[in-house]
């Protein structure tokens, strides 16, 4: 969740910063899930609106459902590990094969 809505314009930088060699050495296994800001009237549309919400403006859905730059984030994933563990989180059973395919139609764009 280092994502959220006081971050998303600049999240390149972010992205970048967490496979910085410091931290991606550690990196065993990585989630593929989502970000976006929650809509102007305040409302979440997530199902896991139990985790805390640092701003009050984000909420962290399925992969695919939001703003994150996942071209960028698999392309840096894949380039530092390439063939770890990626994990689909906060998913419902009957979106997995949506996410999934969101998933790998990015990775087959990153090569």
């Amino acid at each position: 969740n280092y994502l959220d809505a006081t971050n998303l314009d600049d999240q390149a930088k972010l992205i970048e910063d967490l496979f910085a060699p410091a931290i991606e050495r550690r990196v065993r296994v990585a989630h593929a899930k989502d970000v976006r800001r929650v809509g102007p009237d305040g409302a979440r549309r997530e199902r896991h609106n139990h985790l805390p919400v640092p701003d009050g403006g984000a909420e962290w859905p399925a992969a695919g459902l939001g703003e994150m730059d996942y071209d960028l984030y698999l392309r840096l994933l894949g380039r530092r590990h390439g063939d770890i563990a990626l994990i689909l989180e906060h998913i419902e059973e009957a979106d997995v094969p949506r996410a999934k395919r969101f998933v790998e139609d990015r990775l087959t764009a990153q090569g």
